[in-house]
């Protein structure tokens, strides 16, 4: 028995088969899923409704190719990079600031106490390295990674 409700679905294999340009290649789950990502961050900007959201969900869902997703999100800014710039290998000046001054604290009611001495200066111990790499830090010119 031939069922009668058949879909014909020669016309979208023939309109997205050929692989002809970078819009018109396949996604994979994972794209689907960056879409719906951005998609709900959208939504919590407030820049699509609920009923957007869900309708755009769907679609991203079943979309086959990277021309399906840009049209479900071309409306929407592009995001700059979620991370900022590439951090520095070492603590920016605040975090030093605040740990030698809970370590001179500390050497300062040691010393008002009397357990130790105003010669033994052990804070200096961490105070001076982490100086001298915060100031060679901030002095060298940065360099991106992405440059060779």
């Amino acid at each position: 028995m031939v069922p009668t409700n058949r879909v014909d679905t020669a016309p979208a294999i023939r309109q997205n088969g050929a692989v002809g340009g970078s819009l018109e290649v396949r996604i994979s789950d994972a794209d689907r899923n960056r879409v719906v990502e951005r998609l709900r961050e959208a939504y919590a900007e407030g820049r699509i409704s609920l009923d957007e959201l869900h309708e755009r969900v769907d679609l991203a869902f079943g979309a086959l190719t990277k021309q399906d997703v840009v049209s479900i999100t071309k409306d929407l800014p592009k995001l700059k990079g979620r991370h900022g710039p590439p951090q520095s290998r070492f603590r920016p000046p605040r975090l030093f600031l605040k740990v030698n001054a809970v370590l001179w604290a500390i050497w300062g009611a040691e010393t008002l106490s009397g357990h130790a001495g105003t010669h033994d200066l052990w804070p200096l111990v961490v105070t001076v390295p982490w100086a001298a790499l915060v100031v060679i830090e901030r002095t060298l010119p940065r360099r991106s990674v992405l440059a060779k």
